[in-house]
């Protein structure tokens, strides 16, 4: 009698086993399912990875083209300024020299009219008048 209320509690146990079997076994499908999901977006992680540092590379480039390109036109100006100061002393010489050659001028205009109001004199005194 034992035996068989042991024997019947022993199927009753096999069939909830069978029931949990199931369960498990739609458990493993679903967590197979979301390890291919999890696959999937291993994969699409992976794609943005790269175009990141892929970016990342083509932004390291760009910060590097504007500096140089900052420093070319760093330079360009230097040069610019250079050159605008030299036309400035030049300039500064350039109206020095015209003032002088205009007083240089002025005085020879007082000179010749000096010479011909002189020579007027002595012709007038020679008599070649």
């Amino acid at each position: 009698m034992h035996e068989d209320r042991i024997m019947n509690k022993l199927e009753e146990h096999d069939k909830n086993f069978a029931g949990h079997d199931e369960k498990f076994d739609v458990l493993v499908r679903k967590l197979r399912e979301h390890d291919k999901r999890f696959a999937d977006h291993d994969g699409k992680f992976d794609i943005l990875l790269r175009k990141t540092l892929e970016h990342d590379h083509e932004f390291v480039l760009v910060r590097k083209e504007i500096g140089e390109l900052r420093q070319d036109m760093m330079r360009g100006q230097d040069e610019m300024l250079t050159i605008l100061r030299r036309l400035d002393t030049e300039s500064a010489s350039t109206i020095n020299r015209i003032k002088r050659v205009e007083a240089q001028c002025d005085q020879n205009t007082k000179d010749i009219a000096q010479h011909t109001s002189d020579i007027s004199g002595i012709k007038r005194h020679t008599g070649m008048a």
